[in-house]
């Protein structure tokens, strides 16, 4: 089981769940790469935006020499069955979810990478907190983020065939 890095700033979960993925994947990420993907992805106060991510995506897809792109970008609206469909094909899902809001009433995002699934709780990197392994997130927790979100969640994929050779 690979460690993750964890996620040390405010706005910077996107790239942290990026990088993750790709260490999911079994590729030697650093923390060098993710102040990089973080530059990419533009993420400053306002978090990261989804055409942000696709950047830091593919500047990571062009470093490895991948010809295949280990992300696909599923329709947004994912349901539970969406979710445990992937996971038990032995993919990752990255998703984008609102669960809390801001001062302001905004709805405030947050990326977090699944990379597993019991019948009761996802594991989840950069759930809450800083841990560089996997933590157990409530079902319930992702299906009321996915039903009540104002703005649509989204998700991308992250496909098991695209794991490093090495």
């Amino acid at each position: 089981m690979p460690t993750y890095l964890t996620q040390q700033k405010h706005a910077n979960c996107g790239p942290v769940a990026i990088v993750n993925a790709y260490r999911w994947l079994g590729y030697p990420i650093t923390r060098d790469f993710l102040n990089i993907t973080e530059r990419i992805c533009d993420c400053g106060k306002g978090g990261t935006h989804q055409n942000d991510m696709k950047r830091g995506m593919d500047f990571l897809k062009l470093l490895y020499g991948m010809r295949k792109n280990a992300f696909s970008l599923c329709m947004s609206n994912p349901t539970i069955n969406d979710l445990n469909q992937e996971l038990a094909a032995g993919n990752a899902v990255l998703l984008s979810c609102y669960w809390f809001t801001a001062g302001d009433g905004e709805p405030w995002g947050h990326y977090v990478l699944l990379v597993g699934s019991t019948k009761h709780y996802y594991e989840v990197v950069n759930g809450n907190g800083t841990h560089k392994h996997p933590r157990k997130m409530s079902k319930e927790v992702i299906k009321r983020c996915l039903k009540e979100n104002t703005p649509k969640p989204f998700w991308w994929v992250v496909r098991d065939g695209c794991r490093c050779k090495d």
